[in-house]
C-alpha cells in the first residue's frame, strides 16, 4: 500500500484570517489548526468546492500523519521550495 509523505496544495492567494483581496490588514496564517478559524466569502466558492473543501482534504491527510501545507503559487520560487521539503506558507496541523 502506498502512503503519501506530504500533501501540498497550491493556491493563488495566501491563507489569511480575512480575505486578503478585500482587507488590507489581512495577515497570513503560518499554522492552521482548523478550517473554522478563517473567514470565507461565499463569492470565493468555485467548482472545486472552494477553499474550505481544500483545507478539509488536507486536514484529513494531516490527521493521518501526513505533513500538509498550502502554498501561494504566485510568489516566485514557491512551486519548487515545498517539493524540496521547505515550509513556506501555511502548515495544516489539526487539533487532535
Amino acid at each position: 500500500m502506498l502512503k503519501a509523505k506530504e500533501g501540498i496544495m497550491y493556491i493563488d492567494v495566501p491563507i489569511c484570517h480575512k480575505n486578503p483581496k478585500k482587507w488590507k490588514n489581512a495577515k497570513p496564517v503560518k499554522i492552521l489548526d482548523s478550517h473554522e478559524n478563517i473567514e470565507i466569502d461565499v463569492e470565493n466558492y468555485d467548482k472545486t468546492g472552494g477553499l474550505i473543501r481544500k483545507i478539509r482534504k488536507l486536514e484529513i491527510l494531516a490527521l493521518n500523519g501526513v505533513k500538509c501545507q498550502i502554498v501561494d503559487v504566485l510568489k516566485e520560487g514557491n512551486v519548487y521550495k515545498p517539493l524540496i521539503g521547505k515550509n513556506i506558507d501555511t502548515l495544516i496541523k489539526p487539533k487532535l
